[in-house]
């Protein structure tokens, strides 16, 4: 950062104004606040935990693409065993990454990142609200009455879980892995939304 240098800064929750950089710690404002009207309507996806670090994965790029909230779960046939103890430490870490990821695309709000949830609760709440979708190739085209889709294990969803009252939708004729899932689906609702592609009616 050198002196006189135009900076964004955000409080994260849709407020943003341009300043300039003093120096250390001090930054003059070079507007009043304005504050980001925000999206019509909130896009949040659902996915089942992966191995290793490509839950940060998932996380950074749904920020990226303009996804409002992000829900990792617990599937019947998730390989990643959750541990309760690390809870804590690992949600704190995939919010840092939604908080830098969210500075690098210039948000104006941070993505929110869920606690680990279950497939059982989500699936209850998602009946009860008629907005949630599971991804399924045989399901029917993804458009924007279903902005919350919960995407599956590596190992797909179970029977008990494929066979639930939720709606299913298609995000694609090919066999994902499941980042790649949570990516695309987040990427059309976000294109759907943005009038980018036209979603089917209906």
């Amino acid at each position: 950062m050198r002196p006189n240098q135009i900076v964004t800064v955000a409080d994260g929750s849709g407020y943003w104004q341009k300043c300039s950089y003093v120096k250390e710690g001090i930054l003059e404002p070079l507007q009043d606040p304005i504050l980001d009207p925000g999206p019509n309507w909130d896009i949040k996806i659902a996915f089942a935990l992966t191995k290793g670090n490509k839950a940060e994965l998932v996380i950074q790029k749904l920020c990226e693409l303009g996804v409002d909230e992000a829900i990792p779960f617990v599937s019947r046939n998730s390989i990643p065993k959750w541990d309760l103890k690390r809870e804590k430490k690992a949600l704190e870490r995939l919010e840092k990454i939604a908080k830098e990821a969210s500075m690098q695309s210039r948000r104006s709000r941070i993505m929110k990142v869920h606690p680990v949830s279950d497939f059982e609760y989500l699936c209850q709440k998602g009946i009860h609200s008629g907005k949630m979708a599971m991804a399924d190739p045989r399901g029917k085209p993804l458009t924007k009455a279903f902005p919350t889709v919960l995407i599956g294990p590596e190992g797909g969803w179970a029977i008990e879980e494929i066979n639930s009252k939720l709606p299913k939708v298609c995000i694609g004729g090919q066999i994902m892995r499941a980042e790649t899932a949570a990516i695309t689906a987040g990427g059309l609702l976000c294109a759907i939304r943005e009038g980018i592609v036209r979603g089917v009616d209906e």
